[in-house]
């Protein structure tokens, strides 16, 4: 992905998958408007040493953000990984239904620690969690959830309060672009780290309206009970699903200029 002032560089799908696979930063990466210039456009493909904050909802409580990002220069790390949004915002957003840390209080955690960053040297790719989202979001909007054939939504094994967002649905093409523009309106971030998306594991069927929807006009017939990679069916709806990849990752692409 390539930011407004940088020469433009296009990926076809197979190589964006590709990539997935063997570096998740440097395929997920997007560039911002505000992060870099078009003399060192090209940073993310040298960089060779990158830092990653994993922020727990707790950690606005008590995190020291100059320590951390002393710390980060001190290994003279190229860029740093935080928690931007998506799952939770530790910054005081606006975006409805995206679950800011019940314990942020007055704080923009990730405004601090952007600030500290940059005020080193280090470049900021904010990290985002586009796969799960909160009940207060499934309760306002469940077309954006997968489901199982009993009309269920599928919560996290580990966190039951998160519950499964279904990439068919509007939740990528609107919730999630919401808070893309509002993080690069506000934080010179330099680009986007995708988490855990697009997942380089194999498909689990989904029956959610916007699902069931694809398969009645595009493809013919209801979602198969598996995923028997011999079924003609179930490869065709592999074949939409790799589109809506792209779709999706050009979407947010364009945002991200």
């Amino acid at each position: 992905m390539a930011n407004q002032d940088c020469e433009k560089t296009r990926l076809t799908r197979r190589e964006f998958l590709e990539a997935s696979a063997v570096s998740a930063v440097a395929a997920s990466v997007a560039l911002s408007q505000d992060g870099v210039s078009a003399a060192d456009a090209a940073w993310y493909r040298k960089m060779r040493r990158v830092g990653q904050i994993n922020i727990n909802e707790r950690d606005p409580l008590t995190m020291d953000v100059e320590a951390w990002m002393d710390y980060w220069a001190s290994l003279k790390v190229d860029a740093v990984l935080l928690n931007g949004g998506g799952i939770v915002a530790f910054y005081p957003t606006e975006v409805s239904y995206h679950h800011r840390s019940q314990f942020l209080g007055t704080r923009d955690l990730f405004g601090e620690a952007t600030a500290a960053a940059v005020k080193r040297g280090i470049r900021v790719v904010a990290r985002m969690d586009c796969n799960l989202a909160y009940e207060e979001a499934l309760k306002a909007r469940p077309e954006w959830f997968e489901r199982n054939r009993d009309g269920s939504p599928r919560p996290h094994p580990e966190s039951p309060w998160l519950y499964a967002t279904c990439m068919f649905s509007p939740y990528f093409t609107e919730q999630m672009p919401a808070i893309y523009r509002e993080i690069n309106h506000r934080y010179p971030v330099s680009g986007f780290f995708t988490n855990g998306w697009p997942s380089t594991g194999s498909l689990v069927v989904c029956h959610c309206e916007s699902c069931k929807k694809i398969y009645r006009e595009t493809l013919g017939g209801e979602p198969p009970d598996g995923t028997d990679a011999t079924s003609p069916l179930y490869r065709k709806y592999y074949g939409l699903y790799m589109d809506r990849i792209e779709e999706v990752w050009e979407l947010w692409d364009s945002i991200a200029k």
